[in-house]
This record gives C-alpha cells, sequence and structure tokens, in this order.
C-alpha cells in the first residue's frame, strides 16, 4: 500500500526528476495552462515525493512549469512514499501525459533496462499487449534525423514504422524528407516503401527477414542477416560499451 497524502508546498521546494519520461513542452500550450492557472489556480494536485532537497516531480511537470510561469508561490501536493516510485512515475507519465513516441519508447526502455524486465513484464504493467510494446521499442531503431521528425511530429508514427523497413539510413532520411515536403501518406509511404525493394522475396528471404525482426524485438537494436536457412553471417550492431554489454547479456540469457 502506498502512502498518499495532500500537502501545499513552496514552489520553490520542487523540482523535475532527471528521469522523467518528458523531456519538452509546448511553450503555447504552456502559455495557455498558465492563464487557465492564473484564473482558476491547480485544479489537479502534482504527485511528488519526499527528497533529501525537497520534493521530486512523479507527475505533473507541465502543470508545474506552467504554475512557475503564473508565480504561483505554493502547489497542492500528492505526498507519496518512495516505493514503486519509478514504476509510478512511468505509469502516470505514459498514461496521462502526452508523449512522444520516442519519448514513450526511451521511458519504456529504460525502465526496463533498469528493472531487469521483459517485454511481457513491460506490456502487463502498461497494460498494453506484447506487440504494442514491441512496436514501440522498436522506434529506437531509427536512425536520429528520421527519430526527430517523429519526436516534433512532423511524421506520423506510421510513417516512421514503415520507414523501419528500408535499412539504408541514407535512402530512409531521402524517403523522410520526402513525406515532409510533399506531404505524402503512410499509405503512400508504403508504396515508396515497396518501389524501392529490389526484387520479390522469396519464401526464405521471408523467414530470414522474420528471423532478423524477431532478434530485433528481443536485442533491441539493428540485427542484419545475410545468407541462407542453411549457412550465413549474423550481424548485431552496438554503438557503445553498455549497450554491448547489455546485448552480451541478453544473447547469454537466451534458452
Amino acid at each position: 500500500m502506498i502512502a498518499i497524502k495532500l500537502e501545499n508546498i513552496p514552489i520553490k521546494e520542487i523540482y523535475p526528476r532527471k528521469d522523467q519520461p518528458r523531456k519538452s513542452f509546448d511553450k503555447n500550450t504552456l502559455d495557455e495552462l498558465a492563464t487557465s492557472i492564473k484564473k482558476y489556480g491547480i485544479l489537479q494536485p502534482i504527485i511528488v515525493s519526499k527528497a533529501e532537497d525537497g520534493y521530486a516531480i512523479i507527475a505533473g511537470e507541465r502543470r508545474y512549469q506552467a504554475a512557475k510561469l503564473a508565480n504561483l508561490h505554493n502547489l497542492p501536493c500528492i505526498v507519496k512514499d518512495k516505493s514503486n516510485t519509478r514504476e509510478i512515475a512511468l505509469i502516470e507519465n505514459l498514461q496521462r501525459e502526452n508523449l512522444n513516441p520516442i519519448e514513450e519508447a526511451k521511458a519504456i526502455h529504460a525502465f526496463m533496462k533498469e528493472s531487469k524486465l521483459s517485454q511481457s513484464d513491460m506490456a502487463s504493467i502498461l497494460a498494453k499487449s506484447r506487440s504494442y510494446i514491441a512496436n514501440r521499442l522498436r522506434l529506437l531503431n531509427l536512425d536520429e534525423f528520421t527519430a526527430s521528425q517523429l519526436e516534433t511530429r512532423a511524421i506520423s508514427e506510421g510513417h516512421a514504422k514503415t520507414l523501419l523497413g528500408i535499412a539504408d539510413e541514407k535512402k530512409r532520411q531521402a524517403l523522410t524528407q520526402k513525406i515532409i515536403n510533399e506531404g505524402l501518406s503512410v499509405r503512400q509511404t508504403e508504396e515508396q516503401v515497396r518501389k524501392s525493394k529490389p526484387y520479390k522475396k522469396s519464401s526464405e528471404d521471408v523467414h530470414i527477414k522474420e528471423a532478423m525482426d524477431r532478434l530485433t524485438d528481443i536485442l533491441q537494436t539493428k540485427v542484419s542477416l545475410k545468407g541462407t536457412q542453411a549457412k550465413g553471417t549474423l550481424t548485431i550492431e552496438y554503438y557503445n560499451k553498455d549497450q554491448l554489454n547489455e546485448l552480451v547479456e541478453k544473447l547469454f540469457s537466451l534458452e
């Protein structure tokens, strides 16, 4: 059972957690909320936990930022104890805040890594399907340019999922830019990706692609497989020492 109490806390004693999933807020939306707060006050308390140097925000950072713009001195807060703080923060943010898909994917990945959870465990915590979690995590395989366009909502999640079908980053980025410039729909993007394929995949190619997709979902990184079902070369990409160690642990844990 999590202890809960309501307190009116000085805003100068409250601060955002460093591991908050949301990293940015729309200025116009904040200004509108600040205007509403000046007129009506904070209608929904902010959720915080007691820390050594004040109170860390678990959920409600957007209200906190708007309250600062409104020059409020105190905020109504629900104070929770530290047990399950990360899980509470994640669930509150993913279910109630308007995170973009990349922010959500990063938050899920970070929580899974820290808590050593499987995709099935994560799906259970968030009351989502395993495929939902897997599809979110696949977005982390996007190159930096394409991911940034999804973060700013220049392209949709449907576009991003389709763009993952292009292995070559330069070609993917070029199509991303074309989507933005020409306003391509997801269906039009799917057609562009289909046309970029050099030949129709054989049944063996399909099996290899399925194997690559499974490995990508399990390892949460880019995987390439060249050859046939009988013999070939498997390449697993990593981008830093921590990710390499994480991949090694995952490979050894596979049954």
